[in-house]
Order: C-alpha cells, then structure tokens, then sequence
C-alpha cells in the first residue's frame, strides 16, 4: 500500500491484533472499555532512535496521516491508549473513546482525581 512505502523508520509497524472471544462478551458498561465488538485492532506505532526534530515530525506525520485514512473503515470507536504526542484532548475524542460510560467515569473521576492529576493517554475530565 502508499502507507507501507512511507514508513518513516525502520522500527514502526502496523500491528492488526484479532479480536473477539471473551472480551466481546463482556457488557460494554461493565468496565471503562466501552468498545469490546469490533472485529480487528489496528494499531499504528512510530519509533525513531534519533531524536531530532525531522525525524519526529516524520513519525508523527506518518501515524496520523495513517490513522486519518483507516477512518474510511467502519470503526466501533478509539481504544485509549496510546496517544499522538501532541494531539489535543477534546471532549469528542473522550465520548469516542469511553462511549456511554463517559459520564459514569467522570463522576468517578470527580470524587476519586478532583485536581486531574492522572490525566495522560484520553483524560476524562472530572464532572
């Protein structure tokens, strides 16, 4: 594919992990994992062992322009983890993400992380 010929390093990949089994029999309000019925994971990863600037804008290019085309696809929502470095959180991207459990998490969030201090990968803000 056009993706395949544009990785950035030679340590990124494109991981498809198979999905299904007991996890999908787990009731999608039962823990913050909302999205347990899809058919494939696909994760996107860029590494690079130089650390300089040209290299990351390369990786970073590489995952969302990738990312941004998968969205073609039927998608059952964003698993969190794994963040784009850089990315803004948005309100959007946590309902993606946590789905109807959104607000249940946030009242959690609210009494247990008041001042957000666990707040890497998709925050949920405190209600």
């Amino acid at each position: 594919s056009e993706w395949s010929a544009k990785v950035p390093t030679p340590q990124s990949s494109v991981v498809v992990v198979q999905l299904g089994g007991k996890v999908s029999q787990v009731p999608a309000d039962a823990t913050a994992v909302a999205h347990r019925h899809g058919i494939i994971w696909v994760l996107v990863i860029a590494k690079w062992m130089k650390a300089d600037a040209d290299t990351r804008s390369k990786c970073v290019d590489w995952v969302r322009g990738l990312t941004k085309a998968l969205e073609a696809f039927p998608s059952t929502g964003k698993y969190a983890i794994l963040p784009v470095p850089g990315d803004a959180e948005t309100d959007d991207e946590s309902s993606n993400v946590y789905a109807a459990n959104l607000k249940r998490l946030q009242e959690i969030k609210k009494k247990y992380d008041p001042d957000n201090v666990l707040r890497m990968n998709d925050n949920i803000k405190p209600a």
